[in-house]
């Protein structure tokens, strides 16, 4: 199955987003790209406090028909009642809603140079989203967002239900990104025996006047561990690979760890 993973440096405006990645399109055709995984808030960086509150939905839907493939994993800040969700959608190429993923785990951490604590703003989900492309299911998808990566149960647990794809949409900060980006998600991927499509954001956006650094390095990872694509620091666009199935079935049927 031929896969883009999308690299951004989203900003506040929906609108200047969506034009980003909408001209990629040509490239992301020519390619035969069945799905295109995005990052952790590629709609918009920050949607808190934004008057009136832009319900991302439609706009999604009608980006899927436009490039004409499944959107898997990427983000936009959700309203529900009173309630802000970050959720991952997953949208097929027509513009129909399969699924969503609302993050369960949400980040928190004190810095040296800043402080997180996005529980101030969001309410965390409390199930876990498994993806069946159609004309594709020889492999299932497991949803994740960012945070959720220092969660080993919860990516176990969507293997245990048959996920051999894990998504993992992300805006890591560049201290954490260093340290510790690579190594989760070549762990993920090893121990689950899993490709891990990990798309991150790059890049600096000024949200409610400050300043914020992505890590950039969106990953696909193999089922063995080995990194195929790695898009470093800053660079913006789409990257390709293709998954194989045999590969998943040879590295699960010579180590049996699941």
């Amino acid at each position: 199955m031929k896969i883009g993973i999308l690299q951004l440096n989203s900003q506040l405006d929906p609108k200047t987003n969506l034009e980003k990645i909408k001209s990629y399109a040509s490239k992301i055709k020519n390619e035969g790209v069945v799905a295109l995984f995005l990052p952790e808030y590629f709609y918009s960086f920050s949607a808190q406090g934004s008057t009136p509150f832009v319900d991302p939905l439609e706009d999604i839907c009608q980006l899927a028909r436009t490039l004409g493939v499944f959107l898997v994993g990427g983000s936009a800040v959700t309203k529900v009642g009173d309630r802000l969700y970050n959720r991952a959608y997953n949208i097929s190429p027509n513009g129909e809603l399969l699924s969503y993923y609302d993050k369960i785990n949400l980040f928190v951490c004190n810095l040296q140079s800043a402080s997180y604590d996005e529980s101030k703003h969001y309410t965390g989900g409390t199930s876990q989203t498994l993806l069946t492309l159609e004309g594709h299911e020889d492999f299932t998808i497991g949803m994740s967002l960012c945070f959720d990566l220092r969660f080993p149960e919860h990516f176990r647990a969507m293997s245990g239900r048959g996920a051999n794809v894990l998504s993992i949409a992300a805006a890591f900060t560049v201290p954490t990104g260093l340290a510790h980006w690579h190594t989760l998600v070549r762990a993920r991927a090893i121990e689950n025996q899993a490709y891990v499509i990990a798309a991150a954001q790059c890049g600096v956006v000024t949200c409610n006047s400050t300043r914020k650094e992505t890590f950039g390095h969106s990953l696909v990872v193999d089922p063995w561990g080995e990194v195929l694509i790695d898009a470093g620091a800053s660079e913006e666009g789409p990257w390709f690979c293709d998954l194989q199935r045999s590969l998943i079935d040879d590295v699960r049927s010579r180590m049996k760890v699941l």
